[in-house]
């Protein structure tokens, strides 16, 4: 009797101290800290144990839809469908963008071909008007030299009539010359005569001397007349040779000046012309200057739409962000709680994790969210990254794939940290460069764990 006592109180010791320690490890898992219980310190181990397959089965019962939301995930972070639709949306509006310049760009050089063109028109207007002023001052010289011309003629016509007259006078000197002499010789004569006759004759010889000496000053009067018209008939020439030079360059002025005119007149005609195509030129670009303006308006309102529609691609691409990021972190969580998974399951949920990882990558370049250096820098304190430390598997440490995914787990780290410093220097054309080969990486690394889960 005592001794079936003594294991009564035994037991109801065992069950008072096994209560306590149990209310402990329920309270924890109220807390949400679902983890099997340590045996240790238990006295009823196999109660203990019964719980713990209890746990292990309620967390094991979730593991697929651990891996739905796995592969869920994955769908929405491997889907380039929002990516593209947001580089398409940017690509456009940085074409639009630049439309825009080059559109101002135009506008304003029809402007100034306008200006400058308006500018010609008047330049060619003045030059018209100039040129029919100067081929109307020309006709008008050619009317003067004509009439300059006819003028001279006349003079050379009385220059030529008084040569003409000259010619009389000479023969007039002449005749008086002859006239002189022989009334000289008729005086001497007289005087002859005179002397014959002695005393009578005295008168006779006194007018005979008269006569002689008038004849000798007439002689003498007519040899200058005579020297006289000899210089005016040289002086006469010359001018006759003058005006008759004169005539002549003036008549090949005329016909050059003639020729002139024509040419100018001709000019005219094709200034007329070229101000006509000019204005026609002109209208023509007045014409685009209106359709330029009405289309550099048509791209700033396409530019100002495109702006918008490019700011609702953006929120909605956070907003896909954030549901994505939001499922991929209760992802997270199942996964830490989760029980009874397999190489190849946790293989499989750390493909996912990078491809989360690049994803987020990107997802940072817009802004969406902002990465920490040094988690992105840290490729041995992800799922990944401590596995592979913690691997004890000969067969899986010395496959190459396994040394190759462990490579290229790392280069895509270091991609993402470059990555990360160009998006926080704002260099969004760089980074988007490193985020494609992260891109590029990372399906070497998935390429790479593949063949692993089919060797464990």
């Amino acid at each position: 009797m005592s001794s079936n006592l003594f294991h009564s109180k035994k037991s109801t010791n065992t069950v008072v101290s096994d209560r306590a320690k149990l209310l402990e490890e329920i309270s924890k898992v109220s807390n949400g800290e679902i983890n099997t219980i340590e045996e240790d310190g238990f006295l009823d181990v196999e109660l203990i144990q019964q719980i713990n397959a209890m746990i292990y089965n309620l967390k094991s019962s979730g593991n697929n839809d651990v891996m739905r939301m796995n592969d869920l995930v994955e769908e929405a972070t491997n889907n380039s469908v929002m990516k593209e639709m947001l580089e398409t949306v940017l690509g456009q509006s940085n074409s639009i963008d630049g439309l825009k310049i080059s559109s101002k760009e135009l506008g304003d050089s029809i402007s100034n071909i306008s200006n400058a063109v308006e500018n010609i028109k008047q330049f060619v207007d003045e030059a018209v008007v100039t040129s029919v002023d100067s081929a109307q001052n020309m006709t008008k010289s050619i009317e003067v030299v004509s009439q300059s011309t006819e003028e001279i003629r006349n003079i050379n016509d009385m220059v030529h009539s008084f040569q003409s007259k000259t010619l009389k006078i000479h023969e007039i000197i002449d005749l008086v010359k002859k006239v002189a002499q022989q009334s000289n010789l008729l005086a001497l004569n007289a005087s002859i005569e005179a002397a014959r006759a002695g005393e009578a004759g005295k008168g006779f010889a006194v007018v005979a001397g008269e006569v002689k000496v008038l004849s000798e000053s007439t002689t003498e009067s007519a040899a200058d007349i005579m020297r006289y018209v000899k210089e005016l008939q040289a002086n006469t020439e010359e001018l006759v040779e003058t005006i008759h030079k004169t005539t002549q360059k003036l008549e090949d002025g005329n016909q050059i000046v003639e020729r002139s005119v024509n040419s100018i007149q001709s000019l005219n005609t094709q200034m007329n012309t070229i101000n006509d195509e000019i204005g026609s030129i002109y209208n023509f670009i007045q014409n685009q200057e209106v359709t330029a303006n009405e289309f550099v308006t048509s791209i700033d309102t396409l530019s100002d739409s495109y702006d918008e529609m490019q700011n609702q691609c953006n929120n909605g691409g956070k907003y896909l962000f954030d549901i994505v990021r939001g499922t991929d972190k209760i992802r997270g969580n199942l996964v830490r709680n989760a029980m009874g998974f397999t190489t190849k399951e946790f293989l499989h949920v750390f493909e996912v994790d990078h491809m989360v990882f690049t994803w987020r990558l990107y997802n940072a370049i817009n802004k969406y969210e902002t990465l920490q250096m040094d988690v992105v820098n840290n490729h041995k304190d992800c799922k990944l990254g401590k596995w592979c430390n913690s691997i004890k598997d000969e067969k899986v440490l010395n496959h190459p794939s396994f040394l190759q995914m462990k490579k290229y787990h790392e280069e895509l780290h270091a991609v993402a940290v470059r990555c990360l410093k160009e998006i926080e220097n704002q260099n969004r054309v760089q980074a988007i460069k490193y985020y494609e080969e992260a891109s590029a990486t990372l399906q070497k690394l998935l390429q790479e764990i593949e063949k692993i889960k089919e060797i464990v």
